[in-house]
């Protein structure tokens, strides 16, 4: 599809954000003990604005170990885990696989959380994980047809997926198929994890976007009973769409440790009232079911929202935060994701008393627990993104 997208900076016109917080208290113990009151806030505009109100559940979840072995020998071990939820009044159930990954000799690792985008079979060559048999987007070039995937995209986005990397800096890794939870189409919502849902066809109910951030939220939550991860050192980590929708997990769901977004672009860490690249309209006459379904009168209109992406980072605080981007990405707009990182670090600063405004000027980082990072290259998740992510989460 042609896009008729702004990548001049010079054209993006003037905007004005939205303060993180009007208001906020003098001392730092105020603004610590009234920030969570705030936050609430914050998200419930993003719900009324952008992504829905965040998926709500009472289901039942069980679990069962279905695989396990080397997955390098001598360094990571491998386990597969097939998460059953079913819905209590309707009796319907549905499951999710979980891959995850653990550095071998270590009783507990902290662990990177991310969902991905052709099945777990995709992310490493290992023939033992089993090709996944649910709905997948139509890629010719990554050899998905019929919109199903076969044995010949075993790996296929590996590079995306450096294990052996993860386990040497002591971290776990685990992961889950995005389709598991909601397809990525307009008729998504019938199908999956999402389809357990009682029916919502209200305009302020979850896009895709909400459904995959409460799966994540899911994966989380079964992650903490297991004695080789780390509970309270679980980080939300995700690529573009799915970068949206690790941020929007973790501002959901504090037990996250910390968030991590790679190439995440508009409804992401981008800012919406910047003219450049992908825009909120855009998405909303292409990819409307990521978003609630009132979003398509306003899309057009983000300088009148109360809200922007750099809020949603906010939402983070206090726990770490990455934001990164690649140099030709400009589809993703870097320099709005910077500006979006920039400004929500003025309020980490602000909540630890090192700068008396939550406002930023736009120009630095203030706070030593958001990072922002660019690196050469285009729209992927490489081992540099990687590398940022395992160096950020070891400080926390």
């Amino acid at each position: 599809m042609e896009v008729e997208a702004n990548y001049d900076e010079a054209a993006v016109g003037e905007y004005t954000l939205p303060e993180i917080w009007p208001d906020p208290p003098r001392s730092v113990e105020d603004r610590i003990r009234i920030w969570p009151e705030r936050r609430k806030e914050i998200l419930a505009q993003f719900e009324t604005v952008l992504y829905g109100r965040f998926p709500r559940d009472n289901f039942s979840v069980s679990s069962e170990l279905f695989e396990e072995g080397d997955m390098i020998p001598g360094e990571a071990l491998r386990k597969q885990y097939r998460l059953t939820f079913t819905n209590p009044r309707s009796g319907a159930a549905k499951s999710m696989d979980v891959l995850l990954v653990t550095p071998a000799g270590v009783s507990k690792a902290p662990c990177l959380c991310a969902l991905n985008f052709w099945g777990n079979h995709s992310t490493t060559d290992c023939p033992e994980i089993p090709v996944n048999p649910n709905w997948m987007r139509w890629d010719e070039k990554l050899g998905y047809t019929n919109h199903r995937a076969e044995e010949n995209t075993r790996g296929v986005v590996s590079h995306r997926w450096p294990y052996r990397q993860i386990v040497e800096a002591g971290f776990a890794a685990a992961t889950a198929y995005y389709g598991d939870i909601y397809p990525d189409c307009n008729k998504g919502r019938r199908e999956g994890l999402a389809a357990l849902f009682d029916h919502e066809d209200d305009e302020t109910a979850a896009g895709s976007i909400g459904y995959w951030a409460w799966g994540l939220c899911a994966m989380r939550k079964f992650l903490t009973g297991l004695e080789s991860i780390q509970s309270d050192r679980i980080h939300a980590v995700g690529h573009s769409r799915l970068g949206k929708t690790a941020l929007w997990a973790a501002a959901n769901d504090e037990r996250f440790a910390g968030a991590m977004s790679n190439d995440s672009g508009c409804a992401g860490a981008s800012l919406s009232r910047r003219n450049f690249g992908e825009t909120p309209g855009w998405m909303a006459g292409v990819i409307p079911w990521w978003f609630r379904p009132g979003f398509v009168r306003h899309a057009d209109h983000p300088h009148d929202w109360p809200v922007d992406q750099h809020m949603l980072l906010a939402t983070i605080a206090p726990r770490p935060l990455l934001v990164t981007s690649a140099v030709e990405d400009t589809w993703a707009d870097p320099r709005g994701e910077e500006l979006s990182a920039v400004h929500a670090s003025s309020l980490y600063a602000f909540l630890e008393g090192t700068v008396d405004s939550p406002v930023s000027d736009g120009r630095a980082i203030a706070s030593k627990k958001v990072r922002y990072q660019i690196r050469p290259g285009d729209h992927d998740m490489l081992p540099a993104d990687w590398a940022a992510a395992l160096e950020h989460f070891s400080e926390d």
